[in-house]
């Protein structure tokens, strides 16, 4: 699977919770971020496989 290299904004606050999570993990903090974004697009190509499904039937 193709992969994309994307830079992301996030709050100081989510970052701090992210990298709380990470080092609880013993993982790079853009791994964790990394994870969250993929399993983000996974679910909107979800919704949008629906919405066409619904809109064809």
């Amino acid at each position: 699977m193709p992969e994309v290299v994307v830079k992301a904004k996030i709050s100081e606050a989510h970052l701090l919770a992210y990298q709380s999570e990470a080092k609880r993990r013993g993982v790079p903090v853009e791994k964790l971020v990394q994870h969250t974004v993929n399993c983000l697009l996974r679910e909107w190509e979800r919704q949008q496989a629906e919405c066409l499904e619904t809109a064809t039937s």
